[in-house]
């Protein structure tokens, strides 16, 4: 049985100012460093066999404050979804400024482009690279595993998507995690199950990831 607990970033300051980040950063806000003090106390007592971690600032802030003393690897295949000229801008003004492609990005994310950046099906190529990997490494080879991964909100419910091997048109009914809060599935070679779903914000990206 392979165990993966997925946790989404503290809230960052950009997420309160709803921007989106991307692959830039913007820190924790007090509420977010609260939050992983609190997510410390969930998942402290667990012995994880293995810990990833996006690169991006606030993901290895939030490890960092939750398990401060956590040996993690860092897996690029993490990183948030790539939005190019769109990273720092907020979403009011993405609307204002490219209608269009704001409208896919929600609404029609199989029809999304954008030309300095990723698109749906990318980051569907990056994390599902991840996930096959993991499943060998940690499944395969070896059983009763625990892994930790600490990522970011539209990577997280690419993750949940490929899990229950669903299509990129669908996306938009995963949720947006709470953050740093635990998601629990178990592996058993042939499916995924979720013992701990996402608590979800209030509405399909109800705040900026």
């Amino acid at each position: 049985m392979l165990d993966i607990y997925i946790v989404r970033h503290g809230q960052t300051e950009w997420n309160v100012e709803r921007r989106l980040q991307g692959w830039l950063d913007s820190p924790l806000t007090l509420e977010g460093e609260r939050s992983a003090f609190l997510l410390r106390e969930e998942i402290g007592d667990i012995e994880f066999d293995r810990i990833f971690s996006s690169p991006s600032g606030r993901a290895i802030s939030t490890l960092s404050l939750a398990m401060p003393d956590a040996i993690y690897v860092v897996d690029d295949r993490l990183k948030e979804i790539c939005l190019g000229s769109w990273q720092g801008k907020t979403i009011e003004t993405i609307e204002k400024e490219y209608p269009d492609a704001y409208y896919n990005y929600f609404f029609e994310p199989g029809k999304f482009r954008l030309s300095d950046g990723e698109d749906y099906y990318d980051l569907h190529r990056r994390v599902s690279s991840f996930v096959s990997d993991l499943i060998k490494e940690f499944y395969y080879e070896t059983v009763n595993k625990k892994i930790l991964i600490v990522t970011h909100g539209l990577t997280l419910m690419m993750m949940q998507l490929i899990f229950n091997s669903d299509e990129i048109a669908n996306i938009g009914t995963y949720a947006l995690s709470q953050n740093a809060r635990p998601v629990h599935y178990h592996f058993d070679g042939e499916k995924f199950d979720a013992i701990i779903e996402v608590s979800a914000q209030e509405g399909y990206f109800a705040k900026s990831i």
